[in-house]
């Protein structure tokens, strides 16, 4: 009994040595590596960051020391940073981390290794899989510009990691572009190189910059890049050519707040100084001013210009370093539409022909060869309403006479308008009258205005006429005015306020004749000769008077003429005859010069069918003899014949 009972504790006892032993042999052969985080998929051209842990479990409390990483490996990509502890004491646990980068066009499974081997013969290893996404991409990269000299050249690269195997480049834009190869099949990583050029001539393009748009595109990946090719359009039409002519100074000037930012009615003076910088000389040589809007047309026919020669000015001939400078000077079209335009001059040969010498660029147009420039609608509520092409007809009156005033009523703000009223005032004069438009007048509108009046007894001078205008309208109100009044100037002579003028004919001889046939219905045409006979210039005053009740006044070609001492002036009254007037009619010729008068009365005798007689002043008897004469003739002609017959 004894003897087993030993015999149990003996194999007990020896199961707990064998257990003790193999744990302290297990111990001196843990080192543990275990993945705390990190990516179980990436996309190329990435970095993975993994962290994990590192645990000493050795037995007997064995430090591990001089720990070598440099075994840790992968089968795609390369460890970019490895952890740098060397010695882990016993029972010690550390946290770690490592990165591990996939290349740019990679794709697949990586298997990553992470191996630590201590000076005490120790390791452990740790398995990393990591899943590269699929990630197609293509660039096109320009790296030649396109001109009307040489081709572009376009590069298409394959930047994903996914072959592309139907790829197809189309061009899009201002002009056509060929391209050398509008298909290709691109492996990750592998380029191909495409020409592009271009069968456009000058002329069909658009003022500016013309872009074409290459886009490659795989749809079966979903992936595109685009790039852009450019040809510029300057002013000259075959682009700037010869060496004689240049551009060497431009200068801007406006009336409004900013040279290059224009409201409607802004007055914009622009002088260009061109030179022949070369050794020859150049004749016919023009300036000439463009404005193109933002779809590359011109629009410098709808400035209002002031300048005689407008958009084109002829300098003539310029021999070698010779210089001119030419002015342009125009109003901003109140319905100029908004916007932003390319302002370009150009100078060149008429004679050579501009597609032979012409230049069109200078350091002063801020983008070489056009200013930018800026149109907007009035903002200011004060200058919302302005007056356009205002026309006083005649500048020049008498007392008496009826003056017509005309102008186009622009909306120029930014704000539509229900209704407006447009005031004229001169209190000298004894006006004060209104115009309403009650037609709207939304922003850019125009509206045509006219004023007429009759001037009354006042002294000679100049008097100025205020025009300005009320809108804003609601309720029965006016609500805004504007700020700055139109100031129009007229001219009146010949007035005698405080006495009658005096009849005297030394002051001038007056002649009548006839012009025109004097028949009923008919416009009748008189040419009226007036001579100076004073020592100075004076102004004269014509009027036709006393016609009332058989004609209707048509015209004077002029109602006031200066005529200088001794010379003579001719007038013209056109008269319109009713058709029921009487065979004998008369009117009074009226010439007046400051106290001084004259009448000159005409007597007129008139035919349903044609002229009977006409009085013409100091040459009747002339005229009555030489038409005796020439009715004798008719009648010895005709009894001559008579007598030849028989």
């Amino acid at each position: 009994m004894k003897s087993k009972i030993f015999s149990a504790f003996f194999a007990i006892l020896a199961i707990v040595a064998l257990t003790a032993f193999s744990a302290i042999a297990s111990a001196e052969t843990s080192l543990i590596l275990t993945k705390v985080t990190g990516a179980t998929t990436s996309n190329p051209n990435q970095d993975v960051t993994i962290t994990f842990t590192l645990n000493n479990t050795g037995f007997e409390n064995v430090d591990q020391t001089s720990l070598d990483w440099s075994m840790s490996n992968t089968n795609i990509g390369t460890w970019r940073s490895l952890p740098t502890l060397t010695t882990i004491n016993a029972d010690e646990l550390r946290t770690l981390s490592a990165v591990l980068n996939i290349p740019r066009f990679s794709s697949g499974s990586v298997s990553a290794m992470l191996k630590v081997v201590s000076a005490q013969g120790k390791s452990a290893e740790l398995l990393i899989p990591i899943t590269i996404t699929e990630a197609p991409s293509i660039t096109a990269v320009k790296t030649r510009e396109l001109t009307f000299l040489q081709s572009g050249i376009l590069n298409i690269t394959n930047t994903g990691n996914t072959p592309l195997n139907s790829i197809e480049l189309t061009s899009a834009g201002d002009f056509t572009a060929t391209l050398s190869d509008n298909s290709l099949n691109l492996n990750p990583g592998f380029s191909e190189t495409i020409t592009i050029t271009s069968l456009e001539s000058l002329s069909s393009l658009s003022f500016g910059t013309n872009t074409a748009t290459i886009t490659a595109r795989d749809t079966s990946k979903n992936v595109q890049s685009t790039a852009s090719f450019s040809l510029m359009k300057t002013f000259c039409s075959n682009g700037a050519v010869g060496r004689n002519l240049s551009i060497t100074n431009v200068e801007f000037d406006s009336d409004g707040d900013e040279e290059d930012e224009w409201r409607p009615l802004d007055l914009i003076t622009i002088e260009v100084e061109v030179e022949n910088i070369g050794d020859d000389d150049v004749d016919d040589v023009f300036v000439e001013l463009g404005l193109f809007d933002n779809t590359g047309r011109n629009m410098v026919d709808d400035l209002n210009f002031e300048n005689t020669n407008e958009e084109e000015i002829d300098v003539g001939r310029l021999n070698d370093g010779d210089e001119e400078t030419v002015e342009f000077k125009f109003r901003v079209p109140a319905d100029l539409d908004n916007g932003n335009y390319k302002l370009a001059v150009k100078t060149y040969s008429d004679d050579d022909g501009e597609s032979n010498v012409c230049a069109d660029t200078s350091g002063d147009l801020d983008n070489n060869f056009y200013h930018a420039i800026s149109v907007e609608k009035e903002d200011d509520e004060g200058k919302f309403i302005a007056f356009e092409d205002i026309e006083l007809s005649p500048t020049e009156v008498s007392c008496g006479d009826t003056a017509n005033l005309r102008m186009d009523v622009f909306n120029v703000g930014d704000e539509d308008q229900d209704q407006v009223k447009v005031n004229l005032v001169n209190r000298d004069l004894n006006i004060d009258m209104s115009r309403e438009i009650r037609d709207d007048l939304d922003q850019g509108d125009s509206e045509k205005i006219e004023f007429a009046f009759t001037v009354p007894e006042v002294k000679d001078g100049t008097y100025t006429l205020m025009l300005n205008s009320e809108y804003d309208f609601s309720r029965d109100t006016y609500r805004e005015s504007s700020e700055r009044e139109e100031r129009i100037l007229l001219k009146v002579i010949g007035c005698s306020l405080g006495g009658s003028p005096t009849q005297n004919e030394d002051f001038a001889s007056v002649s009548a004749s006839l012009d025109s046939d004097a028949i009923a219905g008919e416009e009748l045409m008189v040419k009226v000769l007036i001579t100076n006979l004073q020592n100075t210039e004076e102004p004269f005053i014509i009027s036709a008077n006393d016609f009332e009740s058989w004609a209707e006044l048509d015209s004077i070609s002029e109602r006031i003429v200066n005529i200088g001492a001794g010379d003579t002036e001719e007038i013209t009254i056109k008269l319109m005859v009713n058709k029921d007037a009487s065979d004998e009619e008369s009117f009074s010729v009226e010439i007046r010069s400051g106290d001084n008068i004259e009448t000159k009365e005409v007597s007129v005798s008139l035919d349903k069918a044609g002229v009977k007689s006409f009085d013409f002043g100091d040459n009747s008897l002339i005229w009555i003899i030489g038409a005796i004469n020439l009715i004798l003739i008719i009648l010895i002609i005709v009894v001559a014949i008579r007598v030849a017959r028989r």
